[in-house]
């Protein structure tokens, strides 16, 4: 898989509620975001719907169809998810140029800014239409 990178620019124009003008951006994750994704939180009632990036990150060291995506607002990380290939997309489609977006989650204290939305809507144009070997996206 190539890097994945990707910046957009979030205004009160685009309908997201914010102050100012922040910096949106997609990269793959490194060990140097742990401090922060380390510190993440999830309100109780979203717990059983997605993980925290330390649980998807120690199963992407193992699981190599598993790519860890931070998701950054002027290079702070608000978010998280995983890009996953391989066995795992064929229990939901027979697309072989398919991917699953799995285990996204956005800090508890950075939700309510449209961070979410805004990072899978441009995850989704970045894989397909700038990638020759991705068709499809599912979230899960």
């Amino acid at each position: 898989m190539n890097a994945v990178f990707i910046k957009i620019m979030i205004n009160e124009k685009s309908g997201v509620q914010m102050n100012q003008q922040s910096e949106l951006r997609l990269t793959r994750y490194t060990t140097e975001y742990d401090s922060t994704l380390n510190e993440f939180t999830l309100p109780e009632d979203q717990e059983k719907f997605t993980a925290l990036p330390t649980e998807m990150i120690q199963l992407s060291k193992v699981d190599t169809t598993r790519n860890p995506v931070v998701l950054l607002n002027q290079n702070h990380p608000v978010g998280f998810f995983v890009l996953q290939f391989g066995d795992r997309v064929k229990e939901y489609t027979s697309n072989k140029k398919a991917l699953l977006l799995i285990a996204l989650s956005i800090n508890s204290s950075e939700q309510g800014k449209g961070y979410a939305k805004q990072g899978c809507v441009y995850c989704r144009r970045l894989y397909i239409r700038n990638s020759l070997k991705v068709t499809k996206l599912f979230w899960l």
